[in-house]
């Protein structure tokens, strides 16, 4: 069964422990030898006095190429051999060419050969020297030119290079090594290098200036330049602090300190996204029986944000905040919790299109980020204070969610704000998606167009108004590639007094421009769609003494193409102004080169209705022309009737909107002998050939 990869933070708490089991473990046969001194029987024959005076004359030899074994009972505690053993007068014990054999309490012995040892029995003080080496169980050794055991035999100390190795698998390499015995505190110092022997995968390794560890409070300190690796990954600090577990096989709890910065690559290995860290403090909490860390807390400066970066797919994201606490499962970074400041950058990184790439950048008081399965941040939750941008678009909101793999964000606000290069727009709820560059508003829209195009586009079926245009709905759509915008239920937009309302407006641009198409407006289309109606205010022209009336029309369909320069009305239009009414099937607007109404063609059962002096007329079609303030209505025929009920017809009637004159042309039958003169409307009608007012007029 494959053992599943745990983290590198997990992992480093192994390799930290690593010096603490080297360390005690070489020491513990030595706390034998130590006590033994105090405990064990004396040879039979005692030591021969030496007379004083010279070097030798103090020295009285035990024996020579002896072998000797303490026991308790039927249990070795204690072999001691060596070529020769002496004695002074002072109780000190002098051995050479000395092999020592310690048992600790489980019977497990612990070999140590050295070319010279001295041991003081008063002092309790003692000293190898000379190719030290010890050999414990679980391949431990220890090699160093000198070791001694001093302060009355509370300290051990091995003040040259020192060289342990544990399990066949590791060695520790140290310039001093100190055991205080009755505080259980085990100190290696300068240049302690650990690194796991040649063909140990992943290769473990562990920099440092200062290893210490309190055995009684399990707290082990690793200090100064530290740097910790298990395959690629690393870890730098100064400091690190570690709590054991009651086995000292595990920590439940390890914080680094000071200028933390390192690498991990998660379960996948280096084959997934690289994650870089660095802070202030990094901390690593481990459950009591568990294998794996859950928790690591990553926490920075007021001026030195911690920072989390995720590097794969040819992008760099980057969560930065005060603090950053992560969930870890299975080895692999599964979330981190951004508090405090929290800045969420991604950056392309390698190759020509990378340099023309947006950056994206979201800004937040908290976030909640996700890693992927090969490592990357692919998700995060924004709350409170957000701002987000891509380069083109900006949106800020209370709240958040980026998924950056499938490139859309998701706001929510009251309102939440987007600016792009289209204009201004606030909504409840706002949606961003890159591939489909599209932008999508929902919950009440009011958007203001400042994109020249698509101002001039909506404008131009607003008539003459002027300053910003607004748009409001319920929903609202921009896309970027082909342009176009959308906005639909309740749409109104307007532009200082003109007005359009309607249930959906929509603006494309049908055709990108090209080399042959100089026009980089050629095919924009408008059209709204449903309960159509516009407001329009005309210009006061030169010689009006009053401002003139707004024109407001009807329709089913607006279709407005700005190459065409003509704006077109489809299904049941009304034209009103003034409490007129011009009704016909299709309604088109001839538009002069300011883009304002000039002519207004109303096709298919045309009717004019003017309830101020009571004329009505139909026909086929109607001309509007609006600056002349003149209708003229043509068909086959044209019928007009007065507020008397009176009749005239011919086949085209012109309508003078000031005053309501009119002048019937072209005879198109006999007026029924019942129909009176056309009169009594105030002298407002045209006198015909024959002198009468009204009646048909010829040619």
């Amino acid at each position: 069964m494959t053992r599943k990869a745990r983290s590198p933070i997990t992992r480093l708490r192994g390799w930290l422990l690593l010096g603490l089991v080297l360390v005690a473990g070489s020491i513990a046969g030595l706390f034998f030898f130590g006590r033994a001194g105090r405990d064990v029987n004396e040879p039979t024959q005692g030591p021969t006095a030496i007379p004083s005076g010279s070097a030798g004359e103090n020295l009285a030899l035990i024996g020579k190429d002896f072998d000797y074994t303490f026991t308790e009972g039927e249990k070795p505690l204690f072999r001691i051999r060596g070529e020769s053993i002496k004695a002074d007068r002072q109780e000190t014990i002098y051995l050479d060419k000395v092999g020592l054999t310690l048992y600790d309490k489980a019977g497990s012995a612990y070999e140590i050969e050295s070319e010279r040892a001295s041991f003081n029995r008063l002092q309790n003080e003692g000293r190898l020297e000379g190719k030290v080496r010890l050999r414990g169980p679980d391949g431990l050794t220890l090699a160093s030119p000198l070791l001694l055991l001093q302060d009355r035999g509370q300290t051990l100390v091995c003040p040259r290079p020192v060289d342990l190795g544990y399990g066949g698998k590791y060695v520790v390499t140290a310039k001093f090594l100190r055991v205080h015995l009755p505080q259980d505190l085990y100190v290696l110092a300068g240049d302690v290098v650990l690194r796991s022997v040649p063909g140990i995968t992943p290769a473990i390794g562990l920099n440092a200036d200062r290893v210490v560890y309190e055995r009684k409070e399990r707290r082990l300190r690793i200090e100064g330049r530290v740097e910790l690796a298990r395959g690629a990954d690393r870890v730098r600090t100064q400091i690190i602090n570690a709590f054991l577990t009651p086995d000292e096989r595990g920590a439940v709890y390890l914080r680094a300190v000071l200028d933390v910065a390192g690498t991990h690559f998660g379960a996948s290995g280096s084959a997934g996204a690289r994650v870089d860290f660095s802070g202030k403090t990094l901390g690593l909490l481990t459950p009591p029986n568990d294998a794996a860390a859950r928790e690591i807390e990553l926490e920075g400066t007021p001026l030195a944000a911690a920072t989390l970066a995720s590097t794969g797919g040819g992008l760099v994201r980057r969560l930065t905040a005060r603090r950053i606490e992560g969930r870890m499962v299975d080895g692999s970074l599964k979330t981190a919790r951004a508090i405090a400041g929290v800045d969420l950058v991604e950056t392309p990184v390698g190759g020509r299109a990378a340099a023309n790439a947006a950056t994206r950048t979201a800004h937040s008081r908290g976030a909640l980020a996700t890693f992927g399965p090969d490592g990357r941040i692919a998700e995060a939750v924004m709350n409170e204070e957000v701002r987000f941008t891509d380069g083109k678009t900006k949106a800020a909101g209370q709240r958040a969610l980026l998924q950056l793999d499938a490139g859309t964000g998701e706001f929510f606000g009251s309102p939440v704000e987007v600016e792009n290069e289209r204009g201004r727009v606030t909504a409840p709820h706002a949606v961003w998606e890159r591939e489909a560059n599209l932008l999508r508003f929902d919950g009440g829209v009011r958007a203001l167009l400042t994109r020249a195009d698509d101002a001039d586009l909506t404008g131009s079926a607003l008539g003459d108004g002027k300053g910003p245009l607004w748009v409001e709905a319920r929903e609202g759509f921009y896309r970027g590639a082909p342009k176009s915008f959308l906005f639909r239920n309740n749409v109104r937009a307007w532009r200082g007094k003109d007005l359009l309302i309607t249930d959906e407006l929509r603006g494309d641009a049908a055709t990108p421009p090209n080399a042959a198409n100089s026009n980089n407006n050629a095919g924009d289309r408008l059209n709204a769609k449903g309960n159509v109606r516009t407001l329009w205010v005309p210009e006061k022209q030169a010689g009006d003494k009053e401002s003139r009336e707004p024109i407001e029309v009807f329709a089913s369909e607006l279709n407005y193409l700005r190459d065409g320069g003509r704006i077109e009305y489809h299904g049941g239009v009304r034209v009103l102004q003034a409490g007129r009414t011009l009704q016909c099937k299709d309604l088109v607007v001839d538009l002069n080169a300011d883009k304002k109404a000039e002519k207004m063609n109303c096709s298919g059962d045309a009717k004019l209705n003017d309830p101020k002096t009571g004329k009505k007329i139909s026909g086929e079609t109607a001309i509007y022309r609006v600056a002349d303030r003149v209708i003229e209505i043509s068909g086959s025929p044209v019928q007009m009737r007065d507020k008397d009920n009176n009749q005239i017809q011919g086949k085209q009637v012109v309508y003078w909107v000031d005053g309501g004159k009119v002048e019937v042309r072209g005879r198109a039958g006999a007026v029924p002998a019942t129909a009176p003169p056309l009169g009594g409307d105030g002298g407002n009608s045209r006198n015909g050939r024959d002198g009468r007012e009204g009646g048909e007029a010829t040619p």
